[in-house]
């Protein structure tokens, strides 16, 4: 069995009728990737561009300008990224920042 990344095409372990209902395919043309953890569950679903990282690090930078944090850059967050093939750039936050951020609505609005 499986634990790390692997590619959707090369998953012998994904049910072909599961296969055949999920996208295998990222809007940007790569091929998807599958993260099976230490329980043999798939956890994770990425592309498996490395642009993306460029796209989900730039996401991240944005973030940050939001939550006030100044530490984090483009080159950061791209390691950020790397090693932590988040699913999202908010599940992110855990990684950024220690404690519960406060976020005023007008930050969001304006």
């Amino acid at each position: 069995m499986y634990q790390g990344w692997v590619l959707q095409s090369q998953d012998e372990y994904l049910p072909k009728w599961l296969t055949n209902n999920l996208k295998s395919t990222c809007e940007c043309g790569a091929e998807r990737e599958d993260y099976y953890n230490e329980q043999e569950r798939i956890t994770k679903r990425l592309c498996a561009n490395p642009a993306y990282c460029n796209k989900f690090a730039l996401k991240i930078v944005g973030l940050c300008d939001i939550l006030q944090v100044k530490e984090i850059g483009e080159a950061t967050a791209k390691k950020i990224v790397k090693s932590n093939k988040p699913v999202n750039h908010y599940a992110n936050i855990p990684y950024i920042i220690k404690n519960k951020p406060v976020v005023d609505l007008y930050t969001y609005i304006y």
